[in-house]
């Protein structure tokens, strides 16, 4: 199985995902990003902070593959 890594952008600051985790696919490492952007735009909320930044799934080589935004998150319904 493929390493991939989901590292949190928020603007110029960087945060690595050190260890990384084994997916089936890059669909899988994407959906496991939105989780995890859904329990941080959740926290956001909660300490009524600004909800910002996105998470980048890298695979081994350092390449990003894919993005998923905080914002992308959120759903409002009218």
């Amino acid at each position: 199985m493929p390493r991939y890594y989901l590292n949190f952008r928020e603007g110029q600051t960087l945060h690595r995902d050190p260890e990384g985790a084994d997916f089936a696919d890059l669909e899988q490492a994407r959906q496991e990003a939105a989780c995890c952007a859904r329990e941080l735009v959740a926290s956001a909320v909660v300490d009524n902070e600004p909800v910002r930044g996105h998470i980048e799934v890298e695979d081994a080589d350092g390449h990003i593959l894919a993005t998923v935004t905080l914002r992308d998150m959120i759903i409002i319904e009218g």
